[in-house]
């Protein structure tokens, strides 16, 4: 929105149309994430039991790479081996 916002700036777009403009682009970005979260979503519903079992593990496994606490703590072997 930011980049937005200064390209109506620096293309001295009135406020009112600069207006709609966001608002519009607000709308359509929040549709989008919300059609992906319905993708999303069914394509957890339609996946085995066993596949979303190893896609929860392996997203999981993610977050423990990511978090500071683990990385201190335990080596990249101990986080690898952890079973959700």
């Amino acid at each position: 929105m930011i980049k937005l916002n200064k390209y109506l700036q620096d293309k001295n777009i009135s406020e009112g149309l600069s207006f709609s403009i966001r608002e519009y682009v607000g709308y359509y970005f929040k549709q989008q994430l919300r059609e992906q979260k319905e993708t999303e979503e069914v394509i957890f519903q339609i996946l085995s039991e066993g596949l979303k079992h190893k896609l929860l593990l392996e997203s999981y496994k993610v977050a423990l790479y990511d978090a500071a606490i683990f990385k201190r703590n335990f080596s990249d072997d101990v986080i690898k081996k952890i079973k959700i």
